[in-house]
């Protein structure tokens, strides 16, 4: 997406090394303080109250949790990254990678028996199209430009041929858009109800998803879902509580048996491990699950600005860093280094891609020294608590002859001035909304990801051969032979130390243990129609 705020910040960061695109699984084990219950039954879940709870209204993660069991988009993305059939049973892509026909499955219906149309997800994406908070997801449609500026109010991109065939036409080639409209934001507004009443459809909406809605969105209190389809198996879940309720709130709850799931606060990280554990992802059944998401926080550099027009300079930031203490330093200490630009939680994970994201101070103050660079300044954002961060860099800069400065802005001031080309120098971070590296990639490092555009490529980088190969990957059918173009991109811009990489984010869950068959995607979204619970013993 477009920076998302918590990450321009300074974030959290995953497990280097494991690819967290692999389900976590979760089995029960016994532990103290948890209310005795039945095989089955409610999964308590704590949110925070969200935005909107419908596919174009669905801004932040919790409402995109909410909406995800409620509605089926078109394809959903597995583990792997591969793309199966959700709300679509088939698509086709022509041989420029603009043209997509989407046949909906026959049996695709709505939880009141109605039939999904192509119709309903042609409403719901021009919905959020109209929509800057969620349409950024469809820039790549034809005529997105127009319904974002207000000058039209349909994407001139989708045509609905009959009941069941959308017809999307895109203004540029993407091979991987079969991953994008998995996301949730992108399901189908049953279009009748929505015309009918939409204030009411938004607080009991009619999905087409696994769960619906029991009773009306209890604003600030509760979203209560029950399975749409009939559960076999005795250890179901018969009923999904969402309690709206602040994150220490929800802690303190967990504690006393009242919530199975919920994240764990700031400043207690340390608490809920010494009194839960962490849940690995095989091994350990229950506790703190940290899970890497798919985000990068980096220091990134205008290359056409002195003196990082050199690469020796840029190479000597990364190799001043240490990034074991820096993990230390940030956030709880619940952060692992970055040293590739793809995060292990996407595929295409290359571990150490970075070669120059390690702790060599010796070398780094050669490098410096032979640069005649003696002092640097950082431009930041001064919101989200950067200081630990800030300071760190600053200690390992100092230790290598370097005196660092820093300038700290509001974070939409910060963004005005990378906008203008000020800063030559800043931190940032990115996270991806789709299991792809090319999510990742496209807006950093490609010379026409202009940030107006849902780009960050605040360093203006420009390169051929990357802008070549990124456009021959959104061309590229074939997952495989995409995959490669892309690693090739990381390892030209790590080459030319283009950004460097810090650390990548994590989601940090507290699990109780009779939860199972939890599995969680990069993005902490479950599959409820698989979860099964079991009493406290067992």
């Amino acid at each position: 997406m477009a920076p998302l705020l918590a990450l321009a910040l300074a974030l959290a960061a995953c497990t280097a090394g494991e690819p967290a695109s692999r389900p976590l699984t979760m089995r029960p084990t016994a532990a103290a303080s948890q209310t005795e219950l039945p095989a089955g039954g409610t999964l308590r879940w704590a949110i925070q109250e969200p935005e909107g709870i419908v596919p174009p209204r669905a801004v932040e993660s919790d409402g995109q949790l909410v909406t995800d069991a409620l509605f089926d988009s078109l394809t959903r993305v597995e583990a792997d990254g591969s793309v199966s059939p959700l709300a679509a049973s088939s698509w086709q892509m022509d041989d420029r990678g603009q043209r997509w026909i989407f046949t909906l499955a026959r049996d695709a219906v709505f939880h009141d028996g109605s039939p999904v149309t192509a119709g309903d997800f042609a409403l719901s994406w021009n919905l959020a199209a109209r929509a800057l908070a969620t349409g950024f997801h469809l820039r790549d449609v034809q005529g997105f430009d127009a319904v974002a500026a207000g000058e039209a109010t349909q994407l001139e991109g989708l045509v609905v041929r009959g009941r069941r065939v959308l017809e999307v036409r895109l203004a540029r080639p993407r091979a991987d858009f079969a991953s994008v409209v998995a996301h949730p934001t992108l399901g189908p507004v049953q279009a009748s109800a929505w015309e009918a009443d939409a204030s009411g459809y938004q607080r009991r909406p009619i999905g087409n998803g696994p769960f619906r809605m029991a009773e009306p969105w209890a604003h600030e209190q509760f979203v209560r879902l029950v399975p749409a389809r009939e559960q076999a198996a005795p250890d179901a879940v018969t009923e999904v509580l969402f309690r709206i309720v602040d994150p220490a709130t929800a802690y303190v709850a967990f504690q006393q048996g009242r919530l199975d799931i919920t994240t764990v606060p700031s400043g207690a990280l340390q608490d809920a491990l010494e009194r839960y554990g962490t849940a690995s992802l095989i091994e350990r059944e229950t506790g703190v699950v940290r899970l890497g998401q798919p985000s990068l926080s980096f220091l990134g550099f205008d290359t056409a600005q002195p003196p990082f027009d050199d690469g020796d300079v840029r190479r000597g930031v990364s190799l001043a860093i240490d990034r074991d203490l820096l993990a230390a330093a940030v956030r709880e200490g619940n952060v692992s280094g970055a040293r590739a630009v793809v995060p292990p939680a996407l595929p295409g994970y290359q571990a150490g891609a970075c070669e120059a994201c390690v702790y060599d101070p010796d070398r780094a103050a050669r490098l410096f020294a032979r640069a005649g660079v003696s002092e640097l300044t950082l431009w930041s954002s001064a919101d989200g608590g950067n200081e630990a961060l800030l300071d760190r860099l600053a200690t390992d800069l100092r230790a290598v002859g370097v005196s660092l400065r820093v300038r700290q802005l509001p974070f939409e001031r910060h963004l005005a001035a990378l906008e203008a080309g000020r800063a030559g120098f800043y931190h940032f971070g990115w996270a991806a909304e789709y299991v792809t590296a090319d999510d990742i990639l496209v807006p950093l490092f490609h010379s026409a990801a202009n940030p107006k555009e849902g780009g960050a490529n605040y360093g203006r980088f420009a390169d051929e051969r990357v802008d070549a190969l990124l456009d021959a990957a959104r061309r590229t059918e074939a997952r495989g032979d995409r995959g490669e173009l892309l690693r090739r991109v990381e390892r030209i811009v790590l080459s030319q130390q283009v950004i460097v990489p810090l650390f990548t984010a994590q989601h940090r869950l507290l699990v109780a243990p009779r939860v199972r068959a939890l599995e969680l995607d990069p993005f902490g979204r479950p599959r409820f129609a698989q979860i099964r619970l079991g009493p406290p013993s067992s």
